[in-house]
């Protein structure tokens, strides 16, 4: 069980009529942890989050570098992952899986599916010769409107989504074998245990004058943050370069830092669930040492006071230093360790 005081530091999100409890009743936030906040609700606070420190980061004048202007299959994918671990009540909520087509070929429907399964129909049925696949479907259609085709099918599922994401049903079986798996692991079972998901922080720091928030994926009973990442290629490189090139120790160290000034008991360590779900369904568990979290921590603030520097200039420079001249050191690891062409 959690400790009184933790029980005590850790708020439910909304009262039992359904009100926010993270917004007093002059409208101010109300400083606190929240558990079982909706993530609209989250998104809508207006306080320095991760995010903001990893755009500004990555590039401080166009903002919307890691927003996802379009859905991609990636991204759909990791927030369907962590449903599946951390709110597996809201899954039928925020997705919808597309129609298995076996299913389909079960039940002895016609499926087309290429624009050559509509042109081999129609020649070996004799049916009219068409110039597009719009017409082809017509005279399909006209001929027999039992058959099913398929692109039209999945365009019925996505129209009639209701502002869900929408999965393929094969990758919808991948996802869930790899959260399957993580389930069964004894790393998972320790942290997970009694453990708080999607636990929101709300804090203002005085010095900044400035609000953060924060979202933690996992706080464990033992007071760890564990935060959930999807990646292509699980190997160790990749992870340390995936964790450098999408600023994942800022994200962390972001965390540790709300977390402190929300007073919520939280150990000074990262730990990360790094998951492989497309090709192969695979998973492992990485911690910082405590040189790099420190490091992380450090970083973090820098970067945060940076950022609100900038926030507060009223023309935005168009470089980040004066002189618009930079250092830096390439080691040129690839081509250094490249093989030479044999004779």
């Amino acid at each position: 069980m959690h400790s009184v005081k933790k029980q005590r530091l850790i708020n439910k999100a909304y009262d039992t009529s359904g009100l926010p409890c993270f917004i007093g009743a002059d409208g101010s936030y109300v400083p606190g942890v929240y558990a079982g906040m909706e993530e609209h609700d989250y998104r809508n606070i207006d306080a320095i989050s991760s995010t903001d420190l990893k755009r500004f980061l990555t590039n401080p004048h166009n903002e919307i570098t890691l927003q996802d202007t379009v859905v991609s299959q990636s991204f759909v994918a990791g927030r369907y992952l962590h449903a599946l671990l951390l709110e597996p009540n809201t899954v039928y909520k925020k997705f919808v899986v597309e129609p298995n087509f076996s299913d389909y070929k079960k039940q002895n429907f016609t499926v087309l599916v290429t624009t050559d399964d509509l042109k081999g129909y129609i020649k070996d049925f004799g049916l009219l010769s068409c110039r597009n696949n719009a017409e082809r479907k017509q005279v399909i259609f006209q001929h027999d409107f039992t058959v099913v085709f398929w692109d039209d099918v999945l365009k019925a599922c996505r129209e009639n989504s209701n502002g869900k994401d929408v999965i393929s049903y094969e990758d919808h079986l991948k996802i869930s074998l790899t959260a399957e798996r993580i389930k069964q692991s004894a790393y998972w079972q320790a942290m997970s245990g009694n453990a708080y998901m999607e636990l929101t922080v709300l804090a203002y720091d005085e010095t900044l004058g400035k609000w953060l928030k924060a979202r933690l994926d996992l706080y464990s009973d033992a007071s760890v943050m564990l935060d959930i990442k999807t990646i292509a290629n699980l190997s160790r490189i990749d992870v340390i370069r995936s964790i450098e090139q999408y600023h994942y120790g800022i994200q962390v160290g972001f965390y540790y830092f709300v977390a402190q000034l929300a007073n919520l008991p939280i150990l000074p360590m990262a730990a990360f669930l790094f998951c492989q779900w497309n090709e192969y369904q695979r998973f492992q568990f990485f911690e910082f040492d405590d040189h790099t979290f420190n490091c992380a921590l450090d970083l973090t603030k820098n970067a945060l006071d940076d950022y609100v520097k900038w926030m507060e200039l009223s023309t935005k420079p168009h470089s980040l230093t004066v002189s618009e001249v930079s250092t830096i050191k390439v080691n040129f690891h690839g081509l250094k360790n490249r093989e030479a062409t044999t004779s």
